[in-house]
């Protein structure tokens, strides 16, 4: 990654939260859950050198598909990562997950870990066509979602739900 600002890192990091929380949503939404509250939080005293500036949770109402929610997360970082559905292959994503989880370049948080349990390729991949099929539905959440968490971090209070 080149170099970039403070404000940059900021900016990138807390669309890659909102991103990663809103494709938990979306694919909740698509697989019969009832969708769910997306909360981005600003960590303080956040290490820039780590790009973890803000951390999200989303916690869903009613999860019918506990796999593809959990795995959601981190596909639509990779998918964001590495261009837009346009640019690159659901193959190739499914394939770079499963690289990294292998060689601990990607990790899980514990949330994501603990709500998908155990998972095979097959998930993965269904999971990635998932996103690539909903992809403006998460694209337009995690914007509202960003906007949403800068106003409330500037004590703006709260907006209406999407």
């Amino acid at each position: 990654m080149t170099h970039m600002s403070r404000d940059q890192i900021e900016r990138w990091d807390l669309l890659r939260a909102a991103i990663h929380e809103a494709a938990h949503a979306i694919v909740d939404l698509r697989t019969g859950g009832l969708g769910g509250q997306i909360e981005l939080y600003r960590v303080e005293e956040a290490d820039l050198t780590e790009f973890k500036i803000w951390v999200g949770r989303f916690t869903g109402w009613r999860i019918v598909d506990r796999v593809a929610v959990g795995l959601a997360g981190v596909l639509a970082e990779l998918i964001h990562d590495e261009g837009d559905p346009d640019s690159t292959t659901e193959t190739d994503i499914a394939k770079n997950f499963t690289y990294g989880i292998d060689d601990g370049v990607i990790e899980l948080s514990d949330t994501d870990a603990e709500m998908h349990g155990d998972y095979c390729y097959q998930d993965v991949e269904r999971t990635v066509r998932l996103l690539f099929d909903h992809w403006s539905a998460v694209s337009e959440r995690a914007e509202w979602e960003r906007t949403k968490a800068l106003e409330l971090s500037k004590g703006q209070g709260d907006l209406p739900a999407p």
